[in-house]
């Protein structure tokens, strides 16, 4: 046996660091590498970042040729995968969040061993007083988180109007109640249901609103259809192609022609890669890859509680996808006093009422539409 320190009788050679070392053994050569260089240097421990990715969110991953990989701590968002924490941030290389208070009213979530019995609404939790405002007498919410609702409290008995014996109901026997309450409703016909929707319910000093891009149209009757015309928030490809339903205005909203024709008659979701967006409105897909419609913040409470009166008021059950994304919707932008008007204008027109617009806790009371 003989090391070579050249070119070899079987061709093999020694590169110009001299760390490359062959052992021939009769006619074979074998090659051991040490610390095996190049003519321009010793070879990089990686080549890109990529190279380095270990996986964690809560660290940077960066290629240093000559050290090789290194994974450094930041401080990013990330997620935790623990629905009882928000505002979760990377620290020291782990990501943790604090105790979830979503509503941010000092309470911690009841689920999340806090005493906040529903955390989406501010206004409900221990320290509220329930009975102290006619208002919070004429909700359906527990505001206290005692158990009782409403009428069941001794502090609200004399505040209690016409959905006083839906107390205590709940699912079916609540869902039958309250269809029975509104199906006294006095069909106006299309044509007229658009022209008071139009001229009166929606209008505000002659002009009236889109409720998904915020764009206002000069009218004093139905406008030109090519830029505004009826968005049946129940598409009527659902069941809304007929009378009465065609007709309900608690459904009916003015939109922009292309804002309606992008909705056509898609779910209502939360988009998270949008291809349409005007006035905070998205089209695209959510999270499962679903096609879907986002309302603007301003409006989403509305459509819910739209989808909510319908299912009751005709019977029809909602998606189990698109209830979950209208539950928090309904809970996040709950009525103010221009859709407690419009709900007044409407019972004039047609003689009934949106219950969830009214007592608003009704949605929680119902596990299933």
């Amino acid at each position: 046996m003989r090391l070579h320190t050249g070119v070899g009788e079987n061709g093999g050679r020694m590169r110009h660091l001299g760390v490359c070392i062959w052992v021939v053994v009769g006619m074979f050569s074998l090659s051991f590498l040490a610390a095996c260089g190049s003519e321009d240097g010793p070879e990089p421990l990686c080549l890109e970042d990529a190279e380095c990715d270990d996986g964690d969110t809560c660290t940077d991953d960066i290629c240093d040729a000559e050290i090789g990989c290194r994974n450094i701590p930041n401080e990013v968002v990330c997620d935790d995968d623990d629905p009882c924490t928000s505002g979760d941030r990377c620290s020291a290389g782990l990501c943790s969040g604090r105790p979830a208070d979503v509503d941010r009213d000092g309470v911690v979530d009841l689920k999340c061993g806090g005493e906040d019995c529903d955390d989406r609404r501010a206004g409900v939790n221990p320290q509220a007083v329930e009975g102290s405002t006619q208002s919070s007498c004429l909700d359906g919410l527990d505001n206290d988180c005692d158990g009782l609702i409403d009428g069941e409290e001794t502090a609200c008995a004399q505040f209690q109007d016409e959905y006083a014996d839906a107390l205590g109901l709940t699912d079916n026997s609540l869902k039958n109640w309250l269809e029975n309450l509104v199906d006294r409703h006095s069909s106006l016909g299309y044509e007229d249901a658009k022209e008071e929707m139009f001229s009166w319910v929606d209008n505000q000093g002659g002009r009236v609103q889109c409720v998904y891009t915020g764009e206002w149209v000069e009218t004093s009757g139905i406008p030109v259809n090519e830029v505004m015309n009826t968005e049946h928030t129940w598409c009527q490809s659902w069941g809304a192609d007929s009378e009465p339903a065609r007709s309900d205005l608690h459904h009916l909203f003015p939109t922009m022609m292309v804002a309606n024709s992008v909705r056509g008659n898609l779910d209502f979701g939360e988009v998270v890669e949008p291809n349409w967006s005007v006035g905070g409105s998205l089209r695209g897909n959510d999270y499962w890859g679903y096609r879907v419609f986002e309302a603007r913040d301003e409006h989403k409470g509305n459509a819910a509680r739209a989808i909510f009166y319908f299912a009751i008021r005709y019977d029809y059950p909602i998606g189990a996808r698109m209830e979950l994304v209208l539950r928090d919707w309904h809970a996040l932008d709950p009525p103010d006093e221009k859709e407690l008007q419009r709900v007044d204008n409407i019972e004039v027109l047609q003689g009934n009422r949106n219950p969830f617009v009214d007592r608003v806790g009704f949605v929680d009371r119902i596990s299933d539409f």
